[in-house]
């Protein structure tokens, strides 16, 4: 009996929430507040209000008629079509907390749907503009959720396919927000162009992030630099920097990576290391090595950094070889082997250079002249001091 009455006072509890959630949300929409929306719409907000935090395996003896009924009760408070987003944000919110994550995704992908005809269909700058926040929130979400599908599906053996589903779906959201002549719905594309980007990515459909870069660079595309935060400012120049390496494209690479390190706010750390793993190896392309003095301040994040910077600075070659293999699977999964494996032309540059000036020592009469016999000692001495390297360190490992 104790059990039982536990769990009803559980059910109550949990329909006093939904209850109190979804008068919040009617208020948000009757007040036309979109940072309120926003919030209420996130899967993460409803995680939290209705169903007390984190997924679990338990079972909840909430189900989706328990969810409908709520909705029935406010159908007369609740305007269409927000009555049907608000249920099935709730329903995915309640697949999530179940550790259903397909199945969270999919309700996800239709409240998605819906609010995605309905921004189509506004057209004057008042009814548009409050509802800009909740759609860069879904949107988000959209590939939160995706993502988790995917990766649960993989994990159990099935094909992952919502990652892509989800980025069908946010090209139309981007259509709705770009071929339109009501400005304010422009305010969402970037945010959506974004969330494209860390979807392509992910999905290693690379040659699709062109198309949005085209787009962005369109004159129908709202001023960069004045209508949009700092924040998905500094996101896109981040993936195009990305992208500019893959392109081999290092000097286009050094200059949006450069903008989204510096303009990352001082506290994120993450995102300015992000930026790093990147911009460190594009610098090195490019003849620069980074300062004794960023290296300090990252220490953490440049470590892995600090000793291929040190090898190409001085010309070890061996030492180079040495650190790109012990780091190789790491740089692979980052996309930045292939742009280290060229730095072996640079420190036979500098290898080079050294030993062209040890010969103008001895032989200044022959300055320009450089024996290919010296050439090969020095490479032979390059591979000692790799051997050496590696004996030093396996014996500060011991």
């Amino acid at each position: 009996l104790s059990s039982a009455s536990c769990s009803a006072d559980t059910m109550k509890n949990t329909r006093n929430a939904l209850d109190a959630h979804v008068e919040k949300f009617i208020a948000a929409i009757h007040a036309r507040d979109g940072e309120a929306l926003a919030r209420l719409a996130s899967v993460d907000c409803i995680l939290k209000d209705c169903f007390n935090g984190k997924p679990t395996t338990t079972s909840l003896s909430l189900n989706e008629n328990e969810v409908k009924q709520c909705t029935r009760r406010y159908q007369n408070q609740l305007p269409k079509p927000f009555d049907d987003v608000w249920e099935k944000l709730v329903l995915s919110s309640l697949e999530l907390k179940q550790s259903s994550f397909e199945k969270c995704y999919d309700y996800h992908n239709e409240a998605m749907a819906v609010f995605i005809k309905d921004f189509k269909a506004r057209e004057e700058p008042e009814d548009v503009i409050w509802t800009i926040k909740a759609m860069k929130r879904m949107t988000r979400d959209s590939r939160l959720c995706a993502e988790k599908a995917d990766n649960h599906s993989r994990k159990v053996g099935k094909k992952a396919t919502r990652l892509e589903t989800c980025g069908a779906q946010l090209m139309q959201a981007y259509r709705c927000s770009s071929q339109t002549s009501t400005r304010e719905k422009k305010l969402a594309q970037l945010k959506i162009v974004n969330e494209l980007f860390k979807i392509y990515f992910e999905l290693n459909a690379l040659h699709l992030c062109k198309n949005l870069i085209n787009a962005v660079n369109l004159p129908t595309f709202l001023p960069f630099e004045e209508s949009f935060p700092s924040s998905e400012k500094v996101t896109y120049h981040f993936y195009v920097g990305r992208l500019a390496v893959f392109d081999d494209d290092y000097e286009g690479a050094s200059e949006h990576l450069k903008y989204a390190f510096e303009r990352c706010p001082r506290g994120s750390s993450k995102n300015k290391t992000a930026c790093l793993k990147y911009l460190v190896p594009v610098m090195l392309s490019l003849g620069f090595v980074p300062s004794k003095k960023l290296f300090v301040k990252y220490k953490d994040a440049l470590k892995p950094y600090e000793e291929v910077c040190e090898a190409v600075k001085m010309g070890k070659l061996g030492v180079l070889e040495q650190a790109l293999e012990r780091r190789k699977a790491r740089f692979v999964r980052e996309g930045t082997y292939l742009m280290f494996e060229k730095l072996r032309l640079y420190c036979l540059r500098t290898l080079f250079k050294k030993t062209s000036e040890i010969q103008k020592e001895f032989e200044p009469e022959k300055a320009n002249q450089v024996k290919l016999e010296m050439l090969s000692r020095a490479c032979k001495i390059a591979a000692a001091m790799k051997n050496q390297h590696g004996h030093n360190n396996n014996n500060n490992n011991n």
